[in-house]
């Protein structure tokens, strides 16, 4: 039998609507309704039972602390819809308030009823808490969870202990909102200080404390994949002097992979499992377990971030393995896990004896374009006529169509949800597009760069990130214009790459598109001081007999963007290196130091930089080892070829590959052939042919870039408003 107070306090769950919904707002206002007619329902009302009149109360103690709860999270859905504050409408002006009231009342009600309201207590609490962050008063969000963990026992459920551990977390990690609450999720939130990410890794360690002691295996995985996020969140990639090896994504990740069951030791960077094998064990190593959709979501998190870590310090090898471990899990929960799970951003943990334990996790619609992106990442070699790293990024952009449309979420979830997931599937898109133009730059497939570059300003500035893409669209300018010969145009989309990264690292500007503050910045001086020592040599080469003067400036820049290339791994060191062994004055330290350039790009697998790497190479055996710089020059002459290389005798880049290495290294190896006296042949007529059809490229090269057009950047496209 319900009265009137029960039927008020259902009706929530049965009027809320998700926030992609068309009537979310509607069904907020008329659940807020319900729920304060609920609260007011507090005189007795007349029942007939087996036709006899008789009294009931209208809520009971726990009845009314349940509606104190909904009342508080309807609100918090209200406030992330941005309808708080001043200016909110009539029916939730003044929700704030009207949350806190409801709290404490509810809070009230745990200390003073005599029946056992002790999880309401806490849920409670840490809705206190989640209010007083969303309002900017961390200091006190903090110490409320403080004094909530001080009233735990061991008698509570595992799954409370394992809730305020998540939420004290989240609170460390979590920037608080500024400005209104549409402002509260920007596309790059500022990192967490130091002292917060120590605090987080902490928090990880209690709960994998708290999971062992309750026999939970699952929240010790939990706890691993936390404490990897985190450090990732901290930007702390790499160990650092004076601090413990498990403050760094290298020192952690391989205890995490074992805590997890992947071992790759046991596996040569040749061995492909079966699909089956893949879909159907959740698992690595002798045994096989069946399909686990909690075991596979944690695998598929800690791969992820171990092949980026892996592609950031350029372990091709490394990568590789996992990643044939990381597609097959992904489509199983794409296929299987996800729409099992109605595709919303929850995972739900089963706990022995105990409630299941139901966490937020990334939108799977979101991590299906990660996935993208991350395997076009992790392919450094743009070489072929399909190379693999177009191929993904290419079939991540068209996955990408309508992608937030699909995307499915909970009715608790609020507009700050959907608008953190639209906002996520944009920055992977303008991701993917970085990388399309990138490769496409490197393959001297200009024309669609350009195009590439055109789409990315317009995705950029219609979801309003473009500020944060804005170094990494300008570098990009500055690439094309370099490898298209427009000199000028290079140098000063170089010089603004550099500015608006600088701006980045002191602060005045939100991260630059996922990349950490100034890797964009010392890729743009570095390509500067590239180009200008190019024109040296042309200068030089142009008029012999002159006499170059001495740059400090230029020489002063060079060792600074030296030292700063080595502060990166992979492929900045590599250029650091390179640019050492152009800049010194010894023949041995420049042999040296384009040997250590050249193991970093190919065990990298990053045969664009190996090109230019082998080309520079045979100039210093071209008059001592004519061996040794024939084989280099063919080398380089053959990856060259494969930088964009198609079938077809069209005489432009695009059939040819890179022009200008395939022209250097062409009329050198004629050289040699010449030097050492080698009688016409197919081989020989083959490279004149080839030569020759880089030599008329080159004539053309410049009126590949159209600067005229709509789609090149304006300089103050790339500076900062206001």
């Amino acid at each position: 039998m319900y009265n009137t107070g029960q039927l008020l306090l259902s009706l929530p769950c049965y009027l809320l609507h998700p926030p992609n919904h068309s009537n979310h707002i509607v069904s907020l206002y008329t659940a807020l309704l319900a729920i304060r007619k609920c609260l007011r329902f507090q005189e007795q009302s007349l029942q007939i039972h087996h036709g006899m009149p008789i009294y009931a109360e209208a809520l009971t103690p726990e009845m009314e602390c349940q509606a104190c709860t909904i009342y508080a999270e309807i609100g918090l859905q209200i406030i992330g819809a941005d309808l708080g504050g001043s200016t909110a409408p009539m029916w939730c002006r003044g929700i704030e308030g009207e949350i806190e009231s409801a709290i404490q009342r509810g809070l009230h009600l745990c200390h003073s009823s005599r029946t056992s309201l002790r999880e309401y207590y806490f849920h409670l609490t840490l809705l206190h808490s989640h209010l007083t962050h969303r309002q900017g008063n961390v200091k006190l969000s903090r110490s409320i969870i403080s004094r909530l963990k001080t009233h735990l026992t061991e008698s509570d459920l595992p799954h409370i202990h394992y809730q305020i551990l998540l939420c004290e977390h989240a609170n460390y990690i979590t920037p608080p909102p500024s400005g209104s609450p549409s402002d509260s999720v920007p596309s790059s939130p500022p990192a967490p200080s130091f002292s917060d990410i120590r605090s987080a890794l902490d928090v990880t360690q209690e709960l994998a404390q708290r999971g062992r002691f309750f026999g939970h295996p699952d929240i010790v995985k939990l706890s691993v994949v936390m404490r990897l996020r985190t450090l990732v969140r901290g930007d702390m990639w790499r160990s650092r002097p004076g601090h413990a090896p498990d403050m760094s994504v290298e020192g952690c990740i391989a205890a995490a992979e074992a805590e997890l069951g992947l071992n790759f030791e046991e596996e040569s960077p040749g061995t492909v499992r079966n699909s089956a094998q893949s879909s159907g064990s959740a698992s690595v190593g002798p045994t096989t377990a069946p399909f686990s959709l909690v075991e596979a979501t944690f695998q598929v998190q800690l791969l992820y971030l171990s092949i980026l870590f892996y592609t950031q310090i350029g372990r091709s090898s490394d990568t590789s393995t996992r990643l044939k471990r990381f597609h097959p899990l992904v489509d199983a929960l794409n296929d299987d896990a996800f729409s099992g799970s109605d595709g919303t951003a929850t995972l739900k943990i089963h706990l022995e004896r105990d409630y299941p334990l139901i966490i937020r996790i990334t939108h799977p619609r979101v991590f299906y374009e990660v996935a993208f992106s991350v395997s076009s990442i992790s392919r450094r070699d743009s070489i072929g006529a399909n190379p693999k790293r177009k191929r993904y990024a290419e079939e991540g952009l068209i996955a990408s169509a309508d992608m937030i449309n699909d995307a499915t979420f909970p009715p608790w979830a609020s507009l700050t949800d959907a608008q953190l997931v639209e906002d996520r599937l944009a920055k992977v898109k303008a991701d993917l597009l970085c990388e399309m133009t990138a490769v496409c730059i490197s393959r001297n497939e200009f024309e669609e760069a350009q195009h590439h570059i055109s789409f990315l300003i317009a995705h950029a500035r219609t979801y309003s990130i473009f500020p944060y893409y804005a170094p990494r669209i300008t570098l990009h300018q500055a690439h094309l214009a370099h490898a298209t010969l427009h000199v000028d145009r290079a140098l000063r989309c170089y010089r603004a790459a550099a500015i608006l990264d600088g701006d980045v690292g002191n602060g005045n500007r939100p991260s630059s598109g996922g990349r950490a503050p100034g890797f964009v910045g010392v890729a743009a001086r570095a390509g500067e001081v590239a180009l200008r020592f190019g024109l040296q040599a042309q200068r030089k080469r142009d008029n012999p007999r002159m006499q170059l003067r001495n740059d400090p400036e230029l020489e002063e820049m060079a060792r600074t963007v030296i030292v700063e290339c080595r502060t990166f791994p992979g492929t900045l060191r590599a250029i650091g290196e390179l640019l050492e062994a152009v800049t010194s004055p010894e023949i041995v330290r420049a042999k040296q130091r384009l040997k250590v350039s050249l193991d970093i790009a190919t065990t990298a697998q990053d045969n664009h930089l190996r090109a230019l790497i082998v080309a520079l190479t045979s100039a210093h055996y071209h008059n001592t080892a004519s061996e040794h710089a024939f084989m280099m020059l063919k080398t380089a002459n053959r990856l060259a070829a494969g930088m964009g290389a198609s079938s077809g005798t069209n005489p432009t880049t695009q059939t040819i590959g890179n022009a200008p290495l395939g022209l250097w290294s062409g009329e050198r190896l004629f050289e040699l052939y010449r030097k050492q006296g080698h009688a016409p042949s197919k081989e020989v007529e083959t490279l004149i042919q080839r030569t020759r059809l880089c030599q008329q490229a080159m004539q053309i090269l410049p009126s590949r870039l159209n600067i005229n057009t709509s789609a090149r950047i304006q300089m103050d496209d790339a500076l900062p408003l206001g």
